[in-house]
């Protein structure tokens, strides 16, 4: 049901309400139409230059820009993950003939077109060549496995009423619909899962860093009852939602399962009839006495 309760008369902006709207309008327009002429001569370029971008970089007064030797995945984060992008640069025209990628959008208004100079295929790295990597990766696992244990040891103690010489820093307040930095997902999961029925309450969790986090709960504030009226009025608009889609899902259904054929020169001549009145007269000649 809807109340009407005012009716307020159109109004009509003066010319200097609506200037700066006007100019700003006028500005994208025009910077809609140069980047669409830009974006064809630089797609014309491309192709019909296909072995460098120098052209192309000098018709349109841009810089072509070099990277070091890059891997796929680096090729993604560079396009911003436009997966497009990265399949043509990785395509045999590109990687074999060492043609030019067709300009790709990878962000509005953002065109980016790529030509690989050199390619080697991946291949496993000589040892001697990846053991320093390997013996910090497995310190750092090594490391990390100990802090975990350490860290559930001191937890199960706390748990017990027991203090060992554990420190914590100062209290935070955490909803659980809302991250907060220093405390991972996995992190709010746990909080949220300590027994509060007794407090201080401990949770635990791995950290970022791959070590292990001790969380003290010292209070539980109970969330706002709910607004009767707004709870009712969204659980409406909700039911009425999913009662028009379920509507619609039907209708669709049936429009599949049957065989419909729609005349269209028959509703134009029941449309004429209905409206005789719309129907296109030549004027006649009268004579006179």
């Amino acid at each position: 049901m809807i109340k009407l309760v005012e009716i307020r008369p159109a109004k009509q902006q003066s010319f200097d309400e609506v200037k700066i709207q006007i100019e700003q309008d006028l500005k994208r327009q025009k910077a809609a139409r140069k980047f669409a002429e830009a974006a064809e001569q630089l797609q014309n370029l491309v192709y019909e230059q296909a072995d460098s971008l120098q052209p192309v970089a000098k018709a349109l007064n841009l810089t072509v820009q070099s990277t070091p030797p890059l891997s796929r995945a680096q090729v993604q984060a560079l396009a911003q993950n436009n997966v497009k992008f990265v399949e043509a640069v990785f395509s045999p025209d590109s990687l074999q003939a060492k043609r030019n990628t067709e300009p790709i959008e990878v962000a509005p208004s953002t065109l980016i077109a790529a030509r690989v100079v050199d390619y080697k295929p991946a291949s496993p790295r000589p040892f001697d060549e990846v053991r320093a990597e390997i013996r910090r990766q497995l310190e750092r696992k090594a490391a990390g496995e100990l802090a975990q244990a350490a860290g559930k040891a001191k937890l199960a103690l706390l748990q017990q009423g027991k203090d060992p010489g554990v420190t914590f820093g100062k209290p935070a307040t955490l909803m659980r619909n809302q991250p907060q930095p220093g405390y991972p997902p996995a992190a709010l999961a746990m909080i949220f899962q300590a027994d509060a029925t007794k407090l201080p309450a401990y949770a635990g969790s791995v950290n970022e860093r791959g070590g292990y986090s001790i969380y003290r709960i010292e209070r539980v504030v109970a969330s706002p009852a709910p607004d009767a009226t707004r709870l009712t009025s969204v659980s409406d608009r909700v039911g009425e939602q999913m009662g028009r889609e379920l509507v619609a899902a039907y209708v669709a259904s049936l429009k599949a399962k049957a065989d419909v054929k729609i005349n269209q020169a028959n509703l134009e001549k029941e449309g004429e009839r209905a409206n005789p009145a719309q129907k296109p007269v030549s004027p006649r000649g009268r004579r006179g006495s």
